[in-house]
């Protein structure tokens, strides 16, 4: 028997396999045979399957397979020699290394055939050929459906074989012609195809694009050099190559941001896409620059020593804002304080507000400070001042800028755009400055402004109620076409809304509600009954004859807003109890300081002490982002000491709980009653 297995490929490995079998079998002998055999067979058809690209595949599989063989040649099992005094321990282990060299030997072959398998990556010239002629064909399809639809109309033909014949007849293309189905009342294909095709055909344009960027970007790349290292474009890849092998800090970002070590160029690397770009650039903090904008960089001068070179910056900005520009020294800064230079330096002279146009705004909190124009002289400035949300006594004044410019909280707000006072004022507050102070000039007598009082009221929240009349309102503004389904959907929500008791009658809003729910029930009487399928029908909205309650409707749309600290501290809470992105922090902050300086978060304002801090967490994390911003409690005010909390009934609590007159409280949370003080006659 061992003499005819020379003719298969693993014949001389019989001992090998029959050694392998000698402490777990009873007949190693057949067991080798067996395995001899077919291994040999997986062996051919693995040679055959590969053809050409087979390469060092044999003596790989004769490695693997031998390795295997070896570590199954010490195990043993109880069967064969016997159970007394069986080392259960080493028969494990040793079991446990065959198992693991079998998977390995597993792992190699199918891992071999998916290398020699695998499709090659496509260039991007290849990508953009490939994209553009599909992106033809989904046009001449798109023309195609509209064509058959055309012709399809036209033929009055009420079924789809005869329709198909028809087409064909035309010219039209059979593949189209598959997309053929039934539309209500009329054959064509349907308007889901098309819609679908097109949305096809913009992701294909998207796509070109890209491919056209990638490969316009590959051909002007310059290498980004920095400190131990740079990096480059290569084979549709982006490359970084690293002198010497980088911090372990280093290598767990880069792998944070899809970058992966590659044996054979030595390096991280990542497919080549715009997202790839940006993110080297915020993972190593540098951007290409050519040899003479380095120059520029080395040559720069500090935030400090442009401020000196400064007249009006260094003069009208509050000083706790110079230092804190002086701190950050970052390069995106000398933009800013050039443009505030030429900014400042327009303010009019002694003009006392002539034009009434705003040049410069300072604020802190409630308080604004609209400048008109300036008096070098006597180091004043003369313009619009509102202090501490006083709008009924602000008004026109002479301001020191010594006081402004020392003062540790007022802010010169560094993005504000020149315009008229009087649309500064009523864009903010239109319901209080519908008159403002102007200068003299022609007017025309005996004419009246009218303007419109309306009182709007700040909520944390819509009610059920407003959210459902204000979908109906806005059914009301589009009358023509509204679906069916439309208002169905609406009278389900309006009908649920009451029976779940999202809307009661105790509710100050109840009886406008009922009213516009018969309103949308007495719309279902457009809808004939003899329709088979009235969810297709588009209904009209006639004009709204009650023109009473159309008022009513929408002057309760337009009487709430939500209160603007709400969605800045959703955006806060967002970012607690980790690391934001700095941008995402610097973005809130800026909007948080926008709202306080535009008096849309003031100091009435329920939630304005969690903004302030929210806007402190935010500055802190900004200028340290290396420390998360810690969770806290927002929102929730301690409760009264005038309240017992006990709910044991006690002498001196009534029944809402608070003291009645004549007791207090004392040390312990219990409660006294006070003594009167005895008349002295």
């Amino acid at each position: 028997m061992k003499q005819d297995l020379n003719k298969y490929i693993l014949g001389d490995l019989y001992d090998l396999c029959y050694r392998a079998h000698q402490g777990t079998s009873f007949s190693p002998e057949r067991r080798a045979i067996d395995y001899v055999k077919s291994y040999s067979k997986v062996l051919e058809e693995d040679l055959k399957l590969l053809g050409e690209k087979q390469g060092n595949y044999k003596a790989k599989f004769i490695e693997k397979f031998s390795k295997w063989m070896s570590a199954k040649s010490r195990c043993i099992s109880s069967m064969i020699t016997g159970p007394s005094n069986f080392p259960v321990r080493r028969a494990q282990k040793y079991s446990n290394w065959a198992d693991g060299a079998y998977n390995d030997f597993e792992k190699w072959r199918t891992k071999y055939f998916k290398a020699v398998n695998r499709v090659p990556t496509k260039s991007p010239e290849d990508e953009l050929e490939i994209a553009e002629k599909r992106l033809e064909e989904l046009k001449i399809d798109q023309i195609e459906y509209k064509e058959i639809n055309k012709a399809a109309r036209k033929s009055k033909i009420d079924n789809i074989p005869e329709l198909t014949k028809y087409l064909l007849e035309l010219g039209f293309q059979e593949k189209h012609l598959l997309k053929l189905g039934g539309h209500w009342k009329e054959l064509k294909i349907p308007s889901f195809v098309l819609t679908n095709n097109n949305a096809t055909i913009k992701r294909t344009e998207e796509k070109v694009k890209i491919m056209q960027s990638r490969i316009e970007r590959k051909s002007t790349w310059e290498d980004i050099e920095f400190e131990g290292g740079y990096v480059t474009i290569e084979d549709d890849r982006v490359k970084i190559f690293h002198d010497e092998k980088p911090k372990k800090e280093i290598i767990k970002e880069l792998k944070s941001k899809g970058f992966r070590w590659s044996p054979n160029w030595r390096c991280w690397t990542r497919k080549h896409t715009e997202n790839a770009i940006y993110t080297v650039n915020r993972l190593l903090s540098f951007t290409k620059k050519t040899k003479s904008e380095k120059k520029m960089i080395n040559d720069r001068i500090s935030i400090q020593e442009q401020l000196n070179n400064t007249i009006f910056v260094k003069k009208l900005i509050p000083n706790h804002q110079q230092q804190l520009l002086i701190e950050q020294n970052k390069q995106e800064l000398d933009d800013v304080i050039l443009r505030l230079e030429k900014e400042l330096e327009s303010i009019p002279k002694k003009d006392k507000g002539k034009n009434m146009i705003v040049h410069a705004h300072y604020f802190h909190g409630g308080s604004h400070w609209y400048i008109l124009d300036i008096n070098d002289k006597k180091n004043e400035f003369f313009a619009y001042v509102i202090l501490n949300g006083d709008y009924q006594n602000a008004g026109l004044g002479i301001v020191s800028i010594d006081e402004l410019v020392k003062h540790e909280n007022v802010e010169l707000d560094f993005y504000f755009k020149v315009d008229k006072l009087e649309n500064i004022l009523r864009k903010k507050h239109p319901e209080l400055y519908s008159i403002i102070p102007k200068t003299k000039s022609k007017s025309k007598k005996n004419v009246k402004k009218v303007e419109k009082n309306v009182d709007i009221k700040t909520v944390d929240h819509y009610s059920e109620e407003y959210k459902l009349i204000r979908r109906f309102f806005n059914m009301l503004k589009k009358p023509e076409n509204i679906s069916f389904r439309k208002v169905q959907l609406l009278y389900n929500a309006f009908q649920k809304a009451a029976l779940h008791r999202k809307v009661r009658k105790t509710s100050l809003d109840a009886d406008l509600f009922t009213k516009v729910n018969k309103k949308i029930i007495a719309l279902f009487e457009v809808i004939k009954p003899e329709l088979k399928n009235p969810s297709k029908n588009n209904v009209t909205i006639t004009e709204f004859k009650d023109k009473k309650l159309y008022h009513d409707i929408e002057k309760y749309v337009g009487s709430q807003k939500i209160n603007t600290a709400i969605g800045l501290l959703n955006s806060f809470i967002l970012m607690q109890g980790y690391k934001p992105d700095v941008e995402k922090a610097t973005r809130l902050l800026k909007r948080i300081e926008n709202a306080i300086a535009k008096d849309r978060v003031e100091k009435g304002n329920r939630l304005y002490d969690e903004i302030v801090n929210a806007k402190k967490a935010l500055t802190k994390y900004i200028e340290k982002p290396s420390v998360k911003i810690e969770p806290e409690l927002v929102g929730l005010s301690l409760p009264k000491r005038s309240m017992c909390t006990n709910r044991v009934k006690c002498e001196g609590i009534n029944k809402n709980g608070q003291l009645k007159k004549g007791y207090k409280f004392i040390p312990g949370g219990k409660i006294q009653q006070v003594c009167k003080k005895k008349k002295v006659v």
